[in-house]
């Protein structure tokens, strides 16, 4: 058998990226798990601890009021942070998102036909803003060990809600604001 410089070259890249491939492989079956098992793991207990300071224990997951993984929040925690397997988990972070009457627009819709105004009407249309619920649970305890209250900005006319639907008397999600109160949350081990 004749060994080449191509076959050699083959017989590295294939010893090199395979390993990387099931690695891979591996870390996106986790987080197929990760996001699967979560919402089972994050169940809000009726007890609070009774400590006051809100913290925030080992590695993190963070649910929805649906019980389903909280792509706007879960998949942006520092990586020291972020659970990437369940049996990780040690603290729940379970948003509810809701939203809260702030107001009324005046809504002018002009209707054109042929490029030329045809009708103007005028209307009410009730602002709101995006509201979230931040509910702590410390799994080891099991207990609730903070809750915190975030809202959105007002609208302004048409704003997205950071999941790319649009509604012009809808204001924004708190995630900035819910992301910051959890990066300076103090951490226990």
């Amino acid at each position: 058998m004749e060994i080449t410089w191509g076959k050699l070259v083959l017989g590295a890249a294939a010893v090199l990226v395979i390993p990387i491939v099931a690695v891979k492989g591996c870390a996106f079956r986790e987080a197929v798990r990760l996001r699967s098992e979560a919402p089972r793991l994050c169940v809000v207990p009726s007890t609070k601890a009774p400590t006051g300071a809100p913290y925030l224990r080992g590695r993190v997951a963070v649910v929805n009021q649906e019980k389903k993984w909280d792509f706007l929040i879960g998949n942006y925690l520092p990586k020291d942070l972020a659970a990437t397997k369940a049996e990780e988990i040690t603290t729940c972070v379970v948003l509810d998102w809701n939203w809260k009457a702030t107001g009324v627009f005046d809504v002018t819709t002009t209707t054109l036909h042929g490029g030329q105004e045809v009708q103007k009407t005028k209307s009410k249309e009730l602002a709101r803003a995006q509201t979230c619920h931040v509910t702590l649970v410390d799994l080891s305890i099991p207990a609730v060990v903070g809750e915190a209250d975030f809202v959105g900005r007002t609208p302004e006319g048409f704003v997205s809600d950071g999941t790319g639907d649009t509604d012009p008397a809808l204001g924004g999600k708190p995630i900035a604001e819910v992301e910051a109160w959890l990066h300076g949350l103090p951490r226990k081990p």
